[in-house]
């Protein structure tokens, strides 16, 4: 007979499943709950045999948590610990490194602890952890912001082990807005814009703001109500309105029509969007109308275009008149009281009105505009001075009246003609010159200039050629001078423009232009 060979061997859970089965119905199978497994085979006198797990067995499973406030330690021993959120065979000891065996300690002061926790079945956790440090922040690792670095809790835990984690969105502002997420998952949605009115024909339900876009299929065109004139001068005026929009209608587009009353000719003005655009709402409420006449009654009405295409009727007929034009100052003059100043003189004829301003420039193209007297001359001053200026220098000014006190655009017309004047180089002076028969010729010269008088008593005379700037050029002094002068003054190296020719007496000063070409 042959012997049985006993082979040890390792069953899976699902083959020892069914020989658990066979060995109901099988006597060469033998089964000892808990214990081991034994099947013989007859065929080739095989023993197999398997150790069986009866769930008898116990695992290490133990885990915790540890809690430390230590934000008080700068005022005495008083930070505290606790051993929390334990999952363990119960129960559970605690050997903390200064002796303490309860799952707290108290009145900590700063340094450095441990503590080891052993459940019933020998499982142990040894933990180690500093208090005093000065970094807080969320020391729950179950918390959606645990911060690892973290030596004390601060209380900025969102969730927790208690809670539980549950992502999502935290973003009240979001359309997926969760309200019972804790920590958030990056998904949130941001808020769109579209029409937010439920009433509109384009309600958008996700759209959590509104871009004006919502249109209506249906609403009352009213006509535009509130109407009123604003800031009437002699050639504008602004016509106010009563916003038309509501809840139920949205205005495309407005119309003013007008034309002076008694004529037939209307004008038209449109603000707005173009009709059945539904573009956006057209709150606009007020129009600048320009380009009036003057002391002129006019008529106007208005009506509205809505979403959709339909419109209002005309409102009635509503008037206003214009002002008459400001006016402006009459015969504007100039006179030179020296070489440096003018003195400027007006009249105020023509009516009254608030300040008149003169301005002023070099008699060259491109010259940049001054103000005489700065920013006005009150009605009621007839004259004004202007110091500061270039002799010999050619200028050109002009005036405006303001009928506003403040400026703006009630003006004027226009600028009054142009005055033109030059400054002397020297002021001839009252009395008798003794000088006679004064001719200089040729006169424009290209660069001989020939000067001739004649002086009846013996007397100095000085004789000078300047140029536009006051320059001397040539000068040649008289002494007792008496009888004919004659004397050719050549400029040919001298470059084109405007000369004097300055004569001075005891008497005074005679000034005549050269013009050298």
């Amino acid at each position: 007979m042959t012997t049985a060979t006993k082979l040890p061997m390792k069953l899976s859970d699902r083959t020892i499943n069914l020989l658990k089965n066979f060995a109901s119905i099988n006597q060469s199978i033998l089964f000892k709950q808990g214990s081991q497994l034994r099947t013989i085979s007859v065929m080739k006198n095989i023993l197999a045999e398997a150790n069986i797990d009866d769930g008898s067995c116990l695992y290490c499973d133990l885990s915790l948590s540890i809690f430390t406030s230590n934000n008080t330690l700068s005022n005495g021993c008083n930070a505290w610990v606790i051993v929390s959120s334990i999952t363990s065979h119960n129960p559970v000891t605690y050997s903390w490194s200064n002796g303490f065996t309860q799952n707290y300690l108290i009145d900590v002061c700063p340094g450095t602890y441990s503590v080891t926790v052993t459940d019933n079945v020998g499982c142990i956790v040894d933990t180690t952890f500093i208090i005093g440090s000065s970094i807080p922040g969320c020391t729950d690792p179950y918390s959606c912001n645990y911060d690892s670095s973290a030596t004390f809790d601060d209380g900025s835990c969102v969730g927790g082990y208690f809670t539980g984690l549950y992502y999502g969105c935290t973003d009240s502002s979001a359309i997926n807005y969760d309200a019972g997420a804790s920590c958030d998952d990056g998904s949130c949605v941001p808020c769109t814009y579209g029409c937010t009115d439920p009433t509109a024909s384009n309600y958008d339900p996700i759209a959590c703001y509104d871009d004006g876009s919502c249109t209506y299929l249906f609403c009352t065109e009213t006509a535009p109500t509130g109407m009123y004139e604003t800031n009437i001068l002699q050639n504008r005026v602004t016509i106010n309105w009563d916003d038309m929009n509501s809840s139920v209608c949205v205005v495309d587009q407005y119309r003013i029509r007008y034309r002076e009353q008694g004529t037939n000719s209307w004008s038209t003005k449109t603000m707005g969007q173009p009709v059945g655009s539904c573009q956006w709402a057209c709150n606009k409420v007020e129009k600048l109308i320009l380009n009036l006449t003057p002391s002129t009654t006019y008529e106007y009405e208005m009506k509205a275009w809505y979403c959709g295409g339909g419109s209002s009727a005309w409102t009635g007929l509503n008037t206003f008149t214009t002002l008459g034009d400001c006016p402006n100052v009459s015969d504007l003059a100039v006179t030179s009281g020296s070489t440096t100043q003018a003195t400027f003189t007006w009249d105020d004829a023509n009516g009254v009105y608030s300040f008149m301003r003169i301005k002023a420039r070099v008699d060259t193209n491109n010259a940049a505009w001054f103000n005489v007297g700065g920013t006005g001359v009150a009605y009621g001053t007839y004259t004004k001075n202007k110091n500061n200026l270039t002799p010999g220098t050619d200028y050109r000014a002009q005036a405006r009246t303001w009928c506003d006190p403040n400026g703006g655009a009630y003006k004027s017309p226009t600028w009054t003609s142009l005055i033109y004047w030059t400054q002397p180089t020297s002021i001839r002076l009252e009395g008798d010159q003794l000088i006679n028969n004064l001719d200089i010729y040729p006169n424009p010269s290209r660069d001989i200039f020939n000067v001739t008088f004649t002086s009846e008593e013996a007397q100095d005379i000085k004789v000078r050629v300047l140029g536009l700037m006051g320059e001397e050029v040539i000068s040649e002094d008289l002494q007792q001078f008496v009888g004919e002068y004659v004397k050719v003054i050549d400029l040919n190296n001298y470059s084109k423009g405007i000369y004097f020719l300055e004569i001075e007496t005891n008497q005074g000063v005679i000034n005549k232009k050269l013009v050298l070409q």
